[in-house]
């Protein structure tokens, strides 16, 4: 039996699926263990990214709603074009665990519901930080402002981290992280933040034959062909 899967939804899935994990694996290497996921409902902070031969990018982390005792958080990718992946979470979204139900949307295409299965499958990508070192409190000047910041620093892969945290930042208290591979550097902050994501969003149906969306074009992958997205 051959499963069906919509050719340019799939290519538009595989191109979230990658801007995710770049932004999460970003954002992985610029939040240590230390950092606390204090979700705040319309609590944003955007950010500039700077990377070595890269144009720089931006992205936006909000907390856009509440459902019980969880959270729907957002990020929002802007670098060529705009990719908004919005899940609703019990705890750090950067922890795959946490993860109940998440939502895509790349550039002006249809938001989607990914299934979330298996996600005891995906572990914390960020390692636990050791010897993690306080330099105390500092002025730091960066696109939004200026702060009165804590400063840690750490050793990771043969190069120094530094980050300065502030509180009032929402909804992770990072100011600015600078390491060999990316500078994340504050410029706006603020409340009121609502979702990027205003159409009601597609759903993959799952079943044991077939796995379909409404779209135009179509190919055919062998069963024992791995087809998930591991966005992780």
């Amino acid at each position: 039996m051959k499963k069906i899967i919509p050719f340019s939804l799939m290519f538009i899935l595989l191109l979230i699926s990658g801007a995710y994990a770049q932004s999460n694996d970003t954002i992985n290497q610029c939040l240590t263990s230390f950092s606390q996921f204090k979700p705040v409902i319309g609590g944003w902070s955007e950010y500039q990214l700077k990377t070595p031969d890269e144009p720089m990018s931006k992205i936006r982390l909000a907390v856009v709603g509440k459902e019980g005792q969880d959270y729907w958080y957002e990020t929002v990718l802007r670098d060529e074009d705009q990719t908004i992946t919005k899940v609703l979470t019990s705890g750090d979204p950067n922890d795959a665990k946490n993860v109940k139900r998440m939502i895509m949307k790349y550039g002006n295409e249809p938001a989607v519901e990914v299934p979330i299965t298996g996600s005891d499958q995906f572990s914390k990508n960020s390692k636990p930080v050791q010897d993690l070192v306080s330099k105390g409190t500092e002025d730091i000047k960066v696109p939004a402002g200026e702060f009165i910041a804590e400063h840690f620093q750490y050793q990771e892969d043969g190069g120094t981290v530094d980050i300065w945290i502030n509180d009032c930042v929402s909804p992770y208290a990072l100011v600015k992280s600078k390491s060999r591979v990316v500078e994340m550097s504050l410029t706006g902050y603020g409340t009121g933040a609502e979702s990027l994501i205003k159409e009601k969003p597609q759903e993959i149906k799952q079943n044991n034959e077939q796995h379909t969306l409404p779209d135009l074009g179509s190919f055919n992958i062998n069963d024992d062909d791995d087809y998930r997205i591991h966005l992780w």
